[in-house]
């Protein structure tokens, strides 16, 4: 399978973004008024077959104990995913809630867009599983036909790398292909994107994985010298891409290539 490593903006100075090209990212509602030209510049640079990640911000809000702002979310993804074809928006998540409230929360995202007349393609859209939330709910979402899952660390599994993180993640992984196996091609496999937890990518099955590592801890490379960032990225997604055959899986492909299907672009 093929994997993407997601590198988490902004970074600062804001020109290192450059020495990210080709790389796939993932931008946060939270921090958008920190993005400044980055915004354009990961639209850019971002691979034609990676993921322009739009993160709504709930961790941040929930850590901060602000409300989320889901209009204002919405209108911020009409505009980025209107012009990348590799976006994908995050449906916003209660990150301490039960299933009944992120059920909810599915809802309401499909509510806002609608009260705002704007519209944002059910096939670029990920749900997040809380990994504390029973697995039914997660086999639930592949029910709902969405494309994208991620999966939050949360509950007694919000360490990441702990036993019983790693037991859950199994059990998560293998209920899903289970799940797929046993459905007689009804169902497939969708992408699976494991929220801030990069340096477990190589481990497991994930098809991606954002941290803001490279982000925030470049500077101590820096006396490497001229291009320190790319090497650092390098580095990371050296170890993931050698944990994967880079071939992507046949039931799943990129973002853009989704859209491109979805629209009648690509014939099958």
């Amino acid at each position: 399978m093929n994997k993407r490593t997601v590198f988490g903006l902004p970074i600062t100075p804001i020109h290192l973004v450059h020495e990210l090209a080709g790389s796939s990212f993932c931008l946060s509602y939270a921090t958008r008024n920190r993005l400044g030209q980055q915004l354009g510049w990961a639209i850019d640079l971002v691979a034609d077959d990676g993921i322009l990640l739009l993160d709504n911000g709930a961790f941040s809000a929930w850590r901060q104990g602000h409300e989320l702002d889901i209009p204002g979310f919405v209108r911020w993804c009409a505009d980025i995913m209107a012009v990348c074809p590799q976006a994908v928006a995050v449906v916003p998540d209660v990150i301490d809630g039960d299933e009944a409230a992120n059920d909810e929360m599915l809802v309401d995202f499909v509510g806002h867009q609608l009260e705002q007349d704007v519209y944002l393609p059910g096939d670029r859209t990920m749900a997040v599983w809380h990994m504390h939330e029973p697995i039914d709910r997660l086999l639930r979402l592949i029910e709902g036909g969405y494309y994208f899952v991620a999966i939050g660390s949360s509950g007694e599994y919000a360490k990441i790398g702990t036993p019983q993180w790693h037991h859950r993640i199994r059990e998560a992984l293998g209920a899903i292909d289970e799940f797929c196996a046993g459905s007689d091609g009804a169902y497939v496999r969708p992408w699976i994107h494991m929220m801030r937890a990069q340096s477990e990518l190589h481990r497991y099955g994930f098809d991606s994985a954002d941290s803001c590592s490279v982000a925030v801890n470049h500077c101590r490379y820096k006396h490497e010298g001229a291009g320190h960032v790319t090497r650092y990225a390098g580095r990371i997604s050296g170890r993931v891409n050698n944990s994967c055959s880079g071939i992507e899986r046949p039931a799943l492909e990129s973002p853009a290539i989704i859209t491109e299907l979805a629209t009648g672009g690509i014939s099958c």
